[in-house]
């Protein structure tokens, strides 16, 4: 009964893990599985639902198996453990939103526009009905003041290390 149903189990077995190497073995565990409990089966059941049920439930079990299994801190790749520090870039970011609330507010919405809402030239003009050229004067006048007004300009931090709001905001020209 068990050799008849294997083309079954192994189309069933595909189906759940989405590979052949992984269906082998989950295959030859559901079939050990199901010879080792044959006293259980009833005879005149269903024996193919029998053994997808064991199928599934071998599926699910190895699955939290290997969820839970724990992991080798050598086996994991460097970035996935260590994070640079961001703290100078948080710090930085609060100051910069300080300094951008003494803006002018012409100023103060060009680098919102741009800067946070990350608008194009073109479409910050649009939305403050004006021309591009004073779009980009506006911008350039507020880097100007935020650089003027920040404690050493940027801080020492590499604007590539920088969020993009911030970054924008920095890169005067």
């Amino acid at each position: 009964m068990l050799l008849a149903q294997l083309p079954r189990l192994k189309a069933y077995a595909l189906s759940l893990t989405h590979n052949r190497a992984a269906a082998d073995d989950l295959l030859q565990e559901t079939a050990y599985k199901a010879l080792r409990a044959w006293k259980q089966f009833v005879v005149g059941t269903n024996f193919a639902a029998w053994t997808h049920c064991i199928m599934r439930n071998e599926f699910y079990s190895s699955f939290r198996r290997k969820k839970n299994a724990a992991v080798r801190i050598d086996d994991q790749p460097d970035d996935l453990l260590a994070k640079p520090a961001n703290q100078e870039e948080i710090v930085f970011s609060y100051e910069i939103m300080r300094v951008v609330e003494r803006l002018s507010p012409a100023h103060s919405r060009v680098v919102d526009l741009v800067c946070g809402g990350g608008l194009s030239y073109e479409e910050a003009s649009h939305e403050l009905k004006c021309s591009v050229n004073t779009i980009k004067s506006r911008l350039w006048r507020a880097r100007e003041k935020i650089s003027k007004l920040t404690s050493d300009g940027s801080h020492g931090i590499s604007p590539s290390a920088l969020s993009p709001t911030n970054r924008c905001v920095v890169m005067a020209r």
